[in-house]
């Protein structure tokens, strides 16, 4: 392939949820797509470059999509366009295969989940700040076989999706895990704030709002749609999706 890097990234989590998720399959991590949990992100990247990537090269360092732009800009000796925020980094390092001194991007940096126009959680470092959780949905159990044999429920995909205010539970302070210990999510830290993860709590806060300090809102472009369009397999209920 030449003058190409051909680059693997998977559109869904490849670790998904400890249940068995509407979008996944059991495996070891909470949640499923379109959710904040490990499940619906946690995925493997993959790059091929002979002669420049190492064979066998891997990083630990966490990689954003939004990353790839402002990489491949610096592979390519350009600059960025200076009127705008670009979300992403520069990871050569990692793309690369080069060495990182720490298992995390040092300094650490903010990675931001949102489901739609809520701000999930957050992930800082070795640890991951769940501001708000949506639920996680089973299929296989009795109910959703009955309700939807060899499918699931529709409203739980525009739950999963569209994160509506009903099914969004807040968390005061978030729920925070160390994701180098516990992964899968289960084991929520000690957030008081005379705590190690109390400090980092509130430094996080104050990242999120210089954050939403820089948001301009635009025009949305997912969470509104006509049922009419909505794939129907079992009509006219169009309760199920297969």
């Amino acid at each position: 392939m030449g003058g190409q890097v051909p680059m693997f990234l998977p559109n869904m989590g490849d670790c998904p949820s400890l249940l068995r998720n509407a979008q996944s399959h059991m495996s070891s991590c909470l949640g499923g797509k379109s959710n904040s949990f490990e499940g619906g992100f946690r995925i493997p990247f993959i790059t091929h470059w002979p002669g420049v990537i190492p064979s066998g090269a891997e990083s630990p360092a966490i990689v954003s999509m939004f990353d790839l732009l402002p990489t491949f800009v610096a592979l390519a000796n350009g600059t960025l366009p200076s009127d705008r925020i670009f979300d992403g980094k520069d990871m050569r390092d990692a793309l690369l295969g080069r060495v990182i001194p720490n298992r995390f991007v040092e300094p650490p940096r903010p990675l931001f989940f949102y489901c739609n126009r809520i701000l999930m959680a957050v992930r800082y470092g070795a640890y991951k700040l769940h501001y708000y959780t949506v639920p996680v949905f089973e299929t296989g159990t009795n109910a959703s076989l009955l309700q939807c044999p060899g499918g699931w429920p529709l409203q739980n995909m525009f739950v999963m999706g569209n994160c509506p205010d009903d099914q969004v539970t807040p968390h005061h302070p978030p729920l925070v895990y160390d994701m180098e210990k516990d992964p899968q999510e289960q084991y929520p830290l000690d957030v008081r704030p005379m705590s190690a993860v109390g400090e980092t709590v509130v430094a996080v806060g104050k990242l999120v709002a210089e954050h939403k300090a820089t948001l301009v809102k635009g025009a949305e472009q997912i969470g509104k749609f006509s049922v009419a369009v909505v794939p129907c397999c079992n009509p006219p209920s169009c309760t199920c999706h297969n």
